[in-house]
């Protein structure tokens, strides 16, 4: 009897091990699909301007309610928000043209695509980008941001490379907003933009990415930390 029993115990031991194997390798499967995935789509070509004003403005919407600074640097030069060996490293890009920047690489086409779709120069889904609000942001705040970006001084930062680890992969399975390539619909057509005034309708454009860290009705809630 005892014998059977250890001959089960061993088997049911078994059979838990390799349950956990599959998930595991179903895990790196998936999280490697989604994010070496390729987006074919086509980008609708916006005017990006030269002239000061549209570049002040854009440097205004990069600081106040686009948040660029918040995740990309003061400087837009690149920042390490989190490294972690679980979670992995989540650096925002450098948007420079200095050694390790996107400035240099980057078309005003790929800018948009960055922006607007959550998609890279290489076709693959950028991480922790929340594209799905700005693609809610009309061609001028777009195009200004642009024009802003592309008169950024140089900032030599090479270690801006966002990667994730094991945790952060398997986050990357439940929670949709850390691929915003995945959830946006990159043929739809854009919400109508309300006229610049002092009115409710353009005051909700403006907060579209308040909702990033204050909720989706802006009724708040706990922001999640990587370190946590």
């Amino acid at each position: 009897m005892k014998r059977v029993l250890k001959w089960v115990g061993i088997s049911i031991g078994g059979l838990v091990g390799l349950l956990v194997v599959l998930v595991v390798v179903l895990i790196v499967l998936g999280t490697t699909l989604r994010l070496n995935k390729t987006y074919d789509i086509e980008v609708a070509a916006i005017p990006i301007p030269t002239d000061a004003e549209s570049i002040a403005r854009g440097r205004h919407i990069a600081e106040s309610y686009g948040l660029c600074v918040e995740c990309h640097g003061d400087d837009l030069g690149g920042d390490i928000l989190a490294e972690d060996a679980l979670f992995g490293k989540l650096a925002p890009s450098n948007l420079t043209t200095g050694l390790g920047g996107k400035g240099g690489e980057y078309t005003d086409l790929t800018f948009v695509r960055a922006i607007r779709h959550g998609i890279g120069s290489d076709g693959k889904p950028l991480v922790i980008m929340p594209s799905q609000y700005f693609y809610k942001f009309s061609d001028d705040d777009v195009g200004a941001i642009v024009a802003y970006l592309k008169s950024l001084p140089p900032v030599d930062n090479e270690d801006a490379d966002t990667s994730l680890g094991p945790l952060g992969r398997i986050i990357s399975l439940f929670d949709s907003e850390i691929l915003a390539a995945r959830i946006i619909d990159h043929e739809a057509t854009r919400p109508a933009t309300p006229p610049v005034g002092v009115t409710k309708e353009y005051g909700e454009y403006l907060t579209t990415l308040c909702s990033v860290c204050h909720g989706e009705h802006l009724s708040g809630g706990e922001v999640p930390d990587p370190d946590s």
